[in-house]
């Protein structure tokens, strides 16, 4: 077997702009058939080993180590190299010509079997900030993006407009048809995450439309450090995830998942927690309600799945007014910490 042989060839160039950057660095591999072991690597891939998935990441760059390689391009290091590859139409003595072209590998030529490996490398932003060169989670936490948004919701309350009237304060009530809701600021939040070996199916399909627990990320994670937040207990939302089916070097497959989530960030002076009691100022959550129950205030109410219903005060299922059986939470609470699971 021949001595494998990798060098490096050609200047290293780094082309940067303020819209990304593409460094190209050059490789000669001997022999030819090598190739395809280095690209894995350049590329990175996922495996199933021992039972468990096993990420081995892309190569990043020596200088600017958030630029890994992104794409390769193969060529033979001799122009002459496949000179010797036998002719494909044979008028179909050994099989037909596709037969010939799938099966039949170019006839090398001693001293010219060499290949050159053109890489690229462009940087690669993650959310994950960590100086363990060996954590493969920064690639669970690639390109967060926040898109604003809001949500119009009616004032419960009725509104009303000053009028020159008889008195001070004088008011009239303004039509429904007429009034203004109000904003409530929800965001649209994704991550991605790359290099994954089997989608989080059955973490997808429990946790959708339920709510963080608890603030998440965990103040002074490395994932919270990167974000530069957290997002308060009950305001965000996991809704779904994009799948894109992905392949490595040599064809193997491999997954890009985006998670998606909706971020309420609201702030009220007027919350009630599950037993009807008036909270301080604090952010509103995915399980609360801007109503005005009769006799009460308006307000963000703490609102629950009910087991029964009630017209006019009167629970029809038990007669009873004013009592219900609760079916649970609006949303259930749940840590998302297992939607980045390399091994669900």
């Amino acid at each position: 077997m021949a001595e494998q042989t990798l060098e490096w060839m050609a200047p290293r160039t780094h082309d940067s702009s303020s819209s990304g950057i593409d460094i190209v660095r050059t490789f000669y591999v001997d022999p030819y058939q090598e190739y395809p072991a280095v690209t894995r690597r350049l590329h990175g891939f996922v495996e199933w080993k021992d039972g468990k998935w096993k990420r081995t990441p892309p190569a990043h760059d020596t200088y600017v180590k958030n630029c890994y390689c992104e794409r390769t391009r193969v060529n033979f290091a001799h122009p002459d190299a496949a000179c010797s590859a036998d002719e494909l139409s044979d008028g179909g003595k050994n099989g037909t010509i596709i037969d010939k072209i799938q099966k039949q590998k170019e006839a090398l030529q001693e001293g010219t079997a060499g290949a050159i490996i053109t890489a690229h490398y462009r940087p690669l932003i993650t959310a994950w900030r960590t100086t363990d060169a060996t954590d493969t989670r920064i690639w669970d936490w690639i390109d967060p993006k926040y898109v604003p948004g809001i949500r119009q919701i009616p004032w419960p309350g009725g509104m009303h407009a000053a009028v020159d009237g008889a008195g001070e304060f004088d008011t009239r009530t303004v039509p429904d048809e007429a009034a203004q809701p109000i904003a409530v600021p929800v965001s649209d939040f994704s991550v991605k995450r790359i290099l994954v070996g089997e989608p989080p199916w059955i973490e997808e399909k429990a946790l959708c439309e339920s709510i963080n627990a608890e603030e998440w990320p965990t103040a002074g994670s490395p994932a919270a450090l990167g974000l530069g937040m957290t997002f308060p207990a009950g305001t965000l939302k996991f809704i779904d995830m994009d799948i894109v089916n992905m392949v490595d070097s040599e064809g193997g497959r491999w997954f890009e998942v985006t998670l998606n989530f909706k971020w309420l960030h609201y702030v009220s002076a007027r919350m009630y927690d599950k037993n009807g009691k008036i909270e301080p100022s604090g952010h509103v959550t995915w399980n609360h309600m801007l109503m005005r129950p009769t006799g009460f205030p308006v307000g963000w109410y703490s609102v629950f799945l009910s087991g029964t219903r009630q017209d006019l005060g009167l629970n029809l299922d038990w007669a009873r007014p004013g009592m219900a059986i609760s079916e649970g939470r609006l949303h259930h609470t749940t840590n998302f910490d297992n939607l980045f699971k390399l091994n669900p």
